[in-house]
């Protein structure tokens, strides 16, 4: 089954928002656009291992 397809424009609106998302703790996965996403979904993924790579690198901050 294809999977269905996205405007470039939704994908735009929810990588404006991601920062926010991410930031806010407001469950990032919660947000309706990754369940349709697979191109985003994909980018959070890879901004995650980016994320613990550099956490793993120059230690945590927290």
């Amino acid at each position: 089954m294809k999977e269905p397809e996205t405007e470039p424009t939704a994908c735009e609106d929810f990588q404006q928002r991601l920062t926010v998302l991410t930031q806010s703790g407001e469950g990032l996965y919660r947000d309706s656009h990754l369940r349709i996403c697979q191109g985003c979904s994909a980018l959070v993924v890879d901004l995650e291992m980016i994320s613990e790579s550099a956490r793993n690198v120059f230690g945590s901050t927290e």
